[in-house]
């Protein structure tokens, strides 16, 4: 068996549904393998690596597998690097095949030759950065097996990430040897126990939610991890058995039923108040999940110290004030440690009717009303009734991708998470146009409707990416918040800039007419109120492939970005 057939029936045994990249000389024969002996695996062409590496990342995050890119070498290779980037820094499990000149040609002038070979390119140098957990420069067939499974292993074993493997293409047709041990061996994925210090702590956790007399809440604050770590159930049993309220991170919204009336809110940059208010109010602080980034802890950090609190993560947390007596950082399997807490719970007798004196508050999730630089009230036509709107009509279990910026901001902020659905966002690296590859990568490993929200300034940089999901006939509604604008860059103008000139205003565009005239399959139109909105739902219905809503928004709504309303007030204070 050959190396290109091996790849691809090794990732097929260990449940990989899908490859994703863009072809060229020295990838086309992991292509031909993938065509010729793939039975349930499928190669899936994008139009730029970039893209293709979202959609590894999008893959991974909705299933919850290793996610695969695939990229030629010389500019195919560096293309995949943003995208890899944001697995990185999200530690989303992603594999980069990554093809390079043949062996004879490299410090020779090759074409596309990252070797680091006379005066070519370093790759290892250049993408082993780009791999958290494995790196791999393969030179010859004889021990591909143990490499691929470790690259494979170690991107799925905690904390999860990126492995990278480069292959020339002439190795890529060399002949495996079928005794080696590692031939067809399946990953060992590891994940961290609870060692003696951590059931300490556990001990002291449930202690202090025994002793608690007082009617203060409980709170708990959910991260992406407890998805990634398939431990959804076993928090939510948590809640329950404590009557805990609960707040979740930007990346974890679809965690918790949105409407559930212990939900209080999204916490950090595009925060709900309510979670500033139960905050200040809580007993108790158990965070899972969650490092508290930056823009998960800004809205809170100034109160979330006060608190007798415990994190639960693969690690310790980004904060400063984690020192105290009063903070308690577990750093075990988040699955195996939260069903620990839940059974000395039971073993305890808990019940949280007769013996937790503590209530959780019901506090409805506070939103913030459309706000303008310029206007005393902004038309009807706005980010947040646009997004009720949208939770009026998108489905139970659809699948929702939110780009970074003011979209994104007023997404988390408006927009419920389906309750048998995903939602997703990436803040890793927060690259533009992430949404678009990773959604499509997303609807290829589900039968769900997906859901992707970008602004005009994605769209323009990743936006074609909307022709692979017209190829495969995906079933997905790109939503382009058209502004005509940088958005984000533009309201950064404004404020810290005094708004007297700007870089990142464009001329008007009509998105949805030039994608119908250049995809006639497309349903694609052009949005300017709540009624031509249901209208295009109503379309929506009867059309079960892609579509496109442009919805020409204005410019100067401010977006629910807590640093940009703190700068926003400021401002008037000082005028």
């Amino acid at each position: 068996m050959l190396i290109n057939e091996y790849i691809i029936k090794y990732l097929e045994a260990i449940g990989t549904t899908h490859l994703f990249g863009v072809g060229g000389a020295n990838i086309e024969d992991i292509y031909d393998a993938a065509y010729h002996h793939g039975k349930k695996l499928k190669a899936i062409l994008a139009k730029y690596e970039g893209s293709a590496a979202f959609m590894a990342d999008g893959y991974s995050r909705t299933t919850n597998k290793l996610g695969v890119a695939m990229s030629t070498s010389g500019g195919g290779s560096l293309n995949l690097i943003s995208g890899l980037g944001e697995s990185y820094s999200s530690h989303t499990p992603v594999l980069a095949i990554i093809g390079q000149a043949p062996s004879d040609l490299e410090g020779k002038g090759a074409f596309q030759d990252t070797s680091g070979f006379e005066d070519s390119i370093h790759g290892d140098d250049l993408f082993g950065a780009t791999a958290s957990k494995y790196y791999k420069r393969i030179n010859d067939a004889i021990n591909f097996q143990q490499y691929l499974y470790e690259a494979v292993t170690q991107a799925l074993s905690e904390p999860r990430g990126t492995s990278v493997l480069l292959i020339n293409k002439d190795v890529q047709l060399q002949e495996i040897d079928p005794q080696n041990t590692y031939h067809f061996k399946i990953p060992e994925i590891k994940t961290l126990s609870i060692d003696q210090s951590a059931e300490e702590k556990l001990q002291l956790l449930v202690k202090r939610i025994c002793e608690f007399s007082n009617d203060k809440p409980v709170l708990v604050l959910i991260g992406d991890e407890v998805m990634r770590s398939n431990a959804q159930g076993p928090v939510l049993t948590l809640v329950d058995l404590i009557n805990a309220n609960v707040a979740v991170t930007p990346k974890a919204k679809a965690v918790i039923n949105n409407n559930d009336n212990r939900f209080v809110g999204v916490s950090g940059i595009a925060s709900h108040t309510s979670v500033q208010d139960l905050m200040q109010a809580a007993e108790l602080v158990i965070a899972i999940g969650t490092r508290m980034a930056l823009l998960t802890r800004v809205d809170i950090q100034d109160n979330i110290g006060s608190h007798e609190r415990f994190y639960i993560n693969y690690a310790e947390p980004y904060i400063d004030n984690c020192e105290s007596e009063h903070c308690h950082v577990i750093k075990a399997n988040i699955r195996a440690t939260v069903e620990r807490i839940n059974e000395l719970l039971t073993d305890a007798k808990i019940n949280r009717h007769q013996h937790i004196a503590h209530q959780s508050l019901k506090m409805k999730v506070k939103t913030l009303e459309p706000s303008s630089f310029i206007k005393k009230s902004l038309s009807g036509f706005n980010f947040k009734s646009v997004l009720n709107l949208f939770n009026d009509y998108i489905e139970d279990d659809a699948i929702i991708y939110i780009d970074a910026g003011n979209t994104g901001a007023a997404a988390l902020h408006y927009l419920n998470a389906p309750i048998k659905g995903g939602f997703e966002i990436a803040l890793g690296m927060g690259g533009m146009g992430y949404t678009f590859g990773a959604s499509i990568g997303a609807a290829f490993s589900s039968n769900k409707r997906v859901y992707t929200f970008a602004g005009d300034g994605a769209f323009y940089m990743h936006g074609m990416e909307i022709h692979t999901a017209v190829e495969y006939n995906l079933p997905m509604v790109f939503v382009i918040f058209n502004n005509n604008s940088h958005g984000m860059c533009y309201t950064r103008e404004k404020l810290y800039f005094g708004g007297s000139y700007t870089y990142n205003k464009f001329k008007p565009s009509n998105i949805g007419a030039g994608l119908q005239t250049m995809f006639p399959t497309l349903y694609a139109v052009d949005i300017n109120s709540l009624d031509e909105l249901e209208n295009a739902f109503k379309q929506l219905n009867i059309h079960h492939g892609p579509a496109c809503l442009s919805l020409n928004l204005d410019v100067e709504e401010l977006p629910p970005f807590l640093p940009f309303l703190n700068a926003y007030e400021a401002s008037k204070d000082g005028s």
